[in-house]
């Protein structure tokens, strides 16, 4: 039997003990396979967020109010945040403490070296996955020293994914792009656990003040054709 556990952030996680089993828990809880990113540039903000100072919070609440009974996971591009500077930075972990706590975190960098572990789990920004552009078994190990810590590897062969796999079981997989606004997160060892991760275009259709209903309308109908792909 899997006991119950509490998340260094002081939320409860009911039968978890390993990353994969909080991803497919995120994954039942909405009956969704939907990451949705969140990428904030000034020059794109739609029109009901640009009346804000520091619009990168307000922009990020309204994505999450618009789709978190629709998505399993956000995704919370580094760069796009870190380039307005301290500002970004905390709008970034605020953002990450509003998202619902059964959902998955991930912040995509993506990184090339243990540096930051720290930073991105519950030392700061609180995610609970991040992305990297390496397979050197070190860097690896360093972010998954947390068995609910996970990390996503860009386009690393098999052989690659399966050695750390094995090493590291329910805590490491591959992303791809699979077209324009749209990558694959994939678990290995952990039943082929799937994210479909959707940002940009792809997902917000709309820079008007129906932001947040024209998104929530997209996200359902990605969420239900994913559904149907599954199915």
């Amino acid at each position: 039997m899997v006991a119950a556990q509490k998340h260094k952030s002081g939320r409860q996680i009911l039968s978890v003990k390993v990353f994969s089993e909080l991803v497919q828990a995120a994954c039942e809880r909405n009956q969704s396979s939907l990451a949705v990113g969140i990428v904030p540039r000034v020059d794109q903000l739609p029109a009901l967020i640009q009346r804000y100072d520091d619009p990168f919070l307000p922009l990020g609440r309204t994505i999450i109010d618009a789709t978190s009974d629709l998505a399993a996971a956000y995704v919370f591009h580094l760069g796009a945040y870190l380039a307005t500077g301290a500002a970004g930075a905390i709008a970034l972990e605020r953002t990450i403490a509003y998202a619902p706590k059964d959902a998955v975190k991930i912040i995509h960098a993506p990184f090339v070296s243990a540096d930051y572990v720290r930073a991105v789990y519950e030392d700061a920004f609180g995610a609970d996955a991040v992305t990297l552009a390496t397979h050197e078994r070190d860097s690896v190990a360093a972010y998954v020293r947390n068995p609910l810590h996970g990390v996503f590897i860009a386009d690393q062969s098999e052989r690659e994914l399966e050695q750390l796999t094995v090493e590291f079981p329910g805590q490491v997989g591959g992303y791809r792009s699979i077209g324009v606004g749209h990558n694959l997160l994939q678990l290995r060892n952990a039943d082929s656990l799937v994210l479909q991760w959707f940002w940009g275009d792809r997902l917000y259709t709309s820079g008007g003040e129906d932001f947040a209903k024209v998104l929530r309308i997209t996200a359902t109908q990605l969420r239900t054709k994913q559904r149907d792909l599954d199915g």
